[in-house]
């Protein structure tokens, strides 16, 4: 039988993540209108995750415009920012500027290794509505994602998340969520979840944290997980 293609590498969209973009349609389409009347997911949790979870040494996937970031609590001494995104994490930077917190900048794909990050360096790590975007056929294609993500946590270390999900046990998929994953699974280099179901969002997950606590809200999985 012919071996499955690779997932081709992740890639940078300036066409969605530019500063125009970011400032003037983001918030309001993705957190507001997305979030809530497609995806199901409550802003609210959002807010919650990133005010409860956050440790002293925190890594953020896929800021976006950096406007959750606004809830990371004080005890957070130090903050990682990755993206394959320039704009991404010069606006996050840009919102905890305010801060005594300077952010540590990756520009990278989360799937290839964390190239300046330690094993056992940091308490805590976010990846919040950033998976479905990543290349692959299914979750098990996004798999060294959650292998990194232990790797760099420290023991007791928290990580914690959401996806969008197109199937699965649980899963609620609205028309107005269906006409939305058919456009950008069908725009290079927007979604990439046609295969990702909540099954195997649990057994990938707990493949690597076995005692994961996930949950489904409408048609997106979120997780929060203790290094052991």
């Amino acid at each position: 039988m012919p071996e499955t293609a690779p997932p081709r590498p992740n890639e940078a969209n300036r066409s969605i993540y530019n500063r125009l973009v970011m400032q003037a349609i983001y918030t309001l389409w993705v957190h507001w209108i997305s979030h809530r009347l497609a995806w199901g997911i409550s802003n609210r949790w959002i807010r919650r995750a990133y005010r409860t979870w956050p440790g002293a040494a925190h890594l953020t996937i896929g800021p976006g415009n950096g406007r959750f970031l606004r809830f990371l609590p004080p005890r957070v001494q130090v903050l990682h920012l990755m993206d394959l995104n320039a704009s991404c994490l010069t606006m996050a930077a840009r919102v905890v500027g305010g801060r005594t917190l300077t952010p540590h900048a990756h520009l990278q794909d989360v799937l290839a290794r964390w190239k300046d990050l330690d094993e056992a360096s940091l308490d805590s790590i976010d990846c919040m509505m950033v998976m479905h975007c990543l290349r692959g056929t299914s979750i098990a294609d996004k798999a060294a994602f959650f292998a990194e993500a232990r790797r760099v946590l420290k023991e007791g270390g928290v990580f914690f998340g959401a996806t969008v999900l197109s199937g699965g046990s649980g899963v609620r998929v609205n028309r107005f969520a269906r006409l939305l994953l058919n456009l950008y699974n069908g725009r290079k280099n927007v979604f990439a979840n046609t295969g990702d179901t909540s099954d195997d969002l649990v057994r990938e997950l707990r493949t690597h944290f076995p005692d994961a606590d996930i949950n489904v809200q409408g048609c997106t999985g979120t997780w929060v997980a203790v290094k052991r």
